[in-house]
């Protein structure tokens, strides 16, 4: 397993990948994701993660560019989910989701190793 990637981002809004010593593109960061590369984006200034509001970001252009994945109901009931009681079922979900994601990363190495 490779060591987690960290990304700086600059307030001039490039992303430098301190690995590569070299800076890269929000398509660069997607093809990490493709390719199952673990990363962490940090904020250059704050030194605060932003790994989630920079992937947020990469769904949004996504979404722009082509067929969207989310419906506007569902995006609109997504927004609700944050302000009812249906976030705590949310919150589960995520939870279970993160479990799966442990199991078939298992699962991928042991593919790997064969």
């Amino acid at each position: 397993m490779q060591p987690m990637r960290i990304i700086k981002k600059y307030p001039n809004r490039r992303l430098y990948d301190t690995t590569q010593g070299a800076y890269i593109t929000l398509d660069d960061v997607r093809q990490f994701v493709l390719d199952r590369i673990d990363f962490q984006i940090i904020d250059a200034r704050t030194q605060k993660d932003i790994t989630q509001p920079t992937l947020f970001q990469i769904i949004m252009e996504q979404e722009a560019s082509a067929t969207p994945l989310f419906t506007t109901p569902l995006l609109l009931d997504m927004i609700r989910f944050y302000h009812e009681k249906s976030q705590h079922w949310l919150t589960q979900f995520q939870q279970q989701w993160d479990l799966y994601q442990q199991m078939m990363k298992k699962m991928w190495s042991m593919d790997d190793k064969k």
